[in-house]
């Protein structure tokens, strides 16, 4: 057995290392980022990297506190008629999170 990794067990793993650090900076547990990425079509698809940009943009909006982030995600949000946590849980969820996070963050 060969103990060489390829480059896309490599990006694998660099992928795992930032959603677990942006996922702790937010509060979410392992089981909800693995319920999200699930929901968003799975692991190895786009959402992985999606959900690491949803997070890089509320970290502009609200700042770096871990409360101040989960608060946001866990608080209605009128514009997206839900929290956006349950948002992010259902299907196409992080894109769209995403997507709304990147419209507020170029209007300030």
């Amino acid at each position: 057995m060969s103990n060489t990794s390829t480059a896309a067990d490599d990006d694998r793993g660099l992928i795992n290392r930032a959603i677990e650090k942006v996922s702790a900076s937010c509060g979410l547990s392992w089981d909800d980022v693995h319920c999200i990425i699930i929901a968003n079509g799975g692991i190895g698809g786009n959402v992985e990297l999606q959900f690491i940009e949803l997070i890089e943009h509320l970290t502009v909006l609200v700042g770096s506190s871990r409360v101040a982030q989960s608060d946001w995600l866990k608080t209605t949000n009128l514009d997206l008629g839900q929290t956006p946590l349950s948002l992010i849980k259902a299907s196409g969820g992080v894109g769209h999170v995403r997507d709304y996070l990147a419209g507020q963050r170029h209007r300030c």
